[in-house]
């Protein structure tokens, strides 16, 4: 009866929403236990449209159109909105209203309602703002007329709140103990109330508001006015997602608690059906009741039999005692509403909660409550929605990303930024993203790769692209002396010749250096890090053609390693570890290889140096640096997207990943994919992704994707011949000591 009042029906209206509506959930509801009746926000929204439809058609239909028929109205709209959605298989709508915004929405709703009763608290009249801010202006209306209030329904306003106060929080909770039926101390209220209204007489001697006239019997079926129904659409459809997920929230705590299945579906068409029916008996939206759902439980109600029970009862008073209730003041009422909206208020608790847990999730609340409290409720709730869908947005557009990096021995990846065990493999970058991939979060992707990997391609290209060019113009300016020098010759003596030929080979060197190719010039003067860096050392490598071909299979005979077992490969990468930390010995040997610490500098991670056996002096080194076409050191050799983390992906996602593909193989590194998951390779495919990207780059584990590339740069090898003292290849490493590097026929194997 009093939650009836907040839409501006009757107060005997409420009993009939406890009844009709009730018998049609009780045969189509899934839930044993929701307690189908008044709810406080939802009648509140509905006074609301209600108003307005009035005051929009008052003017020309005033008197053909009452507050009951327009809410009868709406409660229709509401119905037909949850039986389109049932149809529609819409259930799963309550996943946009997560557990934070309904707590700021519900708890900017008890807000309103609280403003709605203090009419009734105070016994003075107060006036319907239009004008924003609504509830601030009704408050500042309160407070100017405080004067006018009734001291009676005051008095007994503050006595009724007090006495369910001091019940709710000391006597309940002990009496619980010892009996599980709690004390029904609103029904005690409204009889003491009635009583005493009535021997008193408080409606006629003070001015106390009171119900008045309370119908016996049930009412008669009446259509409400279908012609306004399209003025009611808009509004009644927030009225309706907000009393399902009220209801399904409900229904959903206690099937997990007590271990049985609901349906979301069934439950909309139940609670359209449930509207619909009650719109024909001048019945408000109904929504399942938290504290009437809890009572029934706690008291042993187990199905909706417990509702039929309790509808029964409803029944009665509508028969024989409804005449009783006439003297009851309306100040007991609003009390009784007040104080029920204590549980409301404490969701204040969850801000501070949601702020420990997640700043977002805090301003999703603060945001959803002062949009409420301020604008109104339907724009409220539109509100956070929104501010809820942004942030969800913000989150998977700021993913959790990182590079990965190997916990020694284990084969195991994680955060090399948040494990200080994990090391992050040589030429090998692994990058991880933890979300979808999709067209709002491409350039979010594409910008915390190049951060965290350190390298832009795009930039690094065309850095490369000014190197060359700088080279050309250089290349260009030599041109000039040398010929001049070459003029002269003829002139001078053969001496002279021979150093204007000189200088001008020495120009061409220069400018060939520069540009890369490094053909004409000795080892000791090249600035680049290829082997062949010159004629002298590409003639040799010509003639060792055959010979590193023999090498190799001999080196790979010897060792007995099965390059495609990587469990092989990565014991003795371990075994290598191993030896390496003890430095026991100068040398060991693992499968036939000798290992010679003396040659391991200090970053090289992986079997640097390498003796082979016999007394070919071979030797089996590994670069620790890679190079770009223009033969400039880059950080790294492969690029290792994992894709574990990626749940899907769509068109701009997959474009994204050609063109890295693209930008990374001018410049020399070799782009990989592990672990895909069914939805990505079936966006792959769709996309003939692997068209352009060979399947050789894909690997179902980051472990297979790094083995694979170990494996690469092992057989990578290339045989050059070490006749001096001086090294062949040039790194921005220490040159790298070999004891048989006096030796003039000692033979070299490079492992890229």
């Amino acid at each position: 009866m009093a939650y009836a009042m907040l839409s501006g029906l009757p107060a005997v209206n409420g009993l009939y929403m406890a009844f009709f509506p009730v018998l049609v959930y009780i045969i189509f509801g899934s839930s044993k236990h929701n307690s189908i009746g008044t709810f406080a926000v939802v009648l509140l929204m509905t006074g609301t449209v209600s108003l307005e439809l009035m005051e929009k058609h008052g003017s020309s239909h005033l008197h053909d159109y009452t507050i009951t028929q327009t809410v009868a109205l709406v409660t229709f709209a509401v119905g037909m909105w949850q039986m389109i959605m049932g149809l529609l298989r819409l259930g799963a709508l309550s996943v946009l209203l997560s557990d934070v915004l309904v707590s700021g929405f519900t708890t900017g709703a008890a807000v309103h309602v609280l403003t709605s009763q203090l009419k009734g608290i105070f016994g003075i009249t107060v006036p319907r703002q239009t004008r924003f801010p609504k509830l601030i202006r009704t408050h500042w209306y309160v407070l100017n007329h405080l004067k006018e209030s009734n001291v009676v329904a005051l008095i007994v306003s503050f006595v009724t709140m007090f006495i369910l106060v001091i019940n709710n929080d000391f006597v309940k909770p002990r009496l619980a103990r010892r009996c599980s039926v709690p004390v029904p101390i609103e029904l005690i209220a409204v009889v003491g109330g009635t009583l005493l209204s009535y021997l008193l007489n408080l409606n006629a001697e003070y001015k106390v508001p009171v119900i008045g006239e309370v119908p016996t019997g049930l009412p008669a079926p009446e259509s409400p006015p279908l012609e306004l129904l399209h003025d009611a659409l808009a509004g009644s459809i927030v009225i309706a997602v907000v009393a399902y997920t009220t209801s399904y929230s409900m229904a959903r705590i206690f099937a997990r608690r007590l271990n049985y299945a609901i349906d979301a579906n069934q439950e909309l068409l139940a609670l359209g059906l449930a509207n619909i029916v009650g719109s024909f008996f001048q019945c408000g939206p109904v929504a399942a009741s938290l504290s009437r759902s809890l009572i029934q439980e706690s008291v042993g109600g187990a199905t909706q039999i417990a509702s039929i029970v309790s509808a029964g009862l409803i029944v009665i008073v509508l028969l024989f005692l409804g005449p009783l209730f006439e003297p009851l003041p309306r100040c007991i009422l609003s009390s009784i509403i007040v104080v029920s909206l204590k549980g409301m208020f404490l969701q204040l608790r969850d801000l501070k909660q949601a702020w420990q847990s997640s700043k977002l999730d805090a301003m999703i609340w603060v945001a959803t409550f002062l949009s409420v409290v301020i604008v109104d409720i339907d724009y409220g709730l539109a509100i956070g929605v929104a501010v809820s869908l942004i942030t969800l947005l913000w989150r998977n557009q700021h993913a959790y990303a990182c590079t990965l990096g190997e916990i020694p021995r284990t084969g195991i990846f994680v955060d090399s930024q948040r494990f200080d065990a994990a090391d992050e493999i040589h030429n090998i970058k692994i990058f991880h993203y933890g979300a979808g991939l999709h067209f709002a979060n491409g350039d979010h992707f594409r910008e915390v790769l190049f951060d965290m990997t350190g390298l832009d391609p795009v930039k690094w290209h065309e850095q490369a692209i000014k190197r060359l060019k700088r080279a050309e113009k250089l290349r260009l300016q030599s041109r000039a002396p040398s010929a001049a020098v070459l003029t002269t010759s003829g002139d001078n003596s053969n001496g002279d010749s021979v150093a204007g030929s000189g200088g001008a080979a020495a120009a061409a060197s220069a400018a060939a250096a520069a540009n890369g190719e490094g053909h004409d010039t000795c080892c000791e003067r090249c600035p680049l890090i290829w082997l062949n860096c010159c004629s002298f050392c590409k003639a040799r490598t010509e003639k060792l053609d055959e010979a590193s071909k023999g090498a190799t299979e001999k080196f790979l005979k010897d060792s007995r390693v099965n390059f495609k077992d990587e469990s092989v490969v990565s014991s003795t990468i371990r075994e290598t570890f191993e030896d390496q930390q003890e430095g026991t010995n100068s040398s060991t040997e693992i499968r036939g290889i000798k290992i010679d610490r003396r040659s391991l500098s200090a970053g090289v991670s992986v079997g640097d140096c390498l003796a082979l056996p016999g007394s070919t002096g071979l030797r089996l080194r590994r670069t620790s640096i890679h190079v770009d076409t223009t033969g400039h050191p880059l950080p790294f050799r492969y690029l290792l997207i994992d894709l574990s983390g990626i749940g899907f992906i769509d068109m701009a996602g997959v474009k994204l990943f050609k063109s890295l593909v693209q930008d990374y193989d001018r410049i020399n590194i070799q782009v990989l994919f592990s672990g895909p998951t069914e939805p990505v390779l079936h966006m792959f495919r769709k996309m003939s992704f692997s068209d352009e990207v060979p399947q050789q780059r894909f690997f179902p584990t980051v472990q297979d994707a790094v083995m694979a590339c170990k494996r690469k740069m092992l057989l990578s090898l290339v045989v050059l011949p070490i006749q001096s003292h001086k090294p062949v290849l040039h790194t921005v490493d220490e040159a790298v000591d070999d004891e048989n590097s006096h030796n003039p026929d000692a033979d070299g194997i490079v492992l890229d």
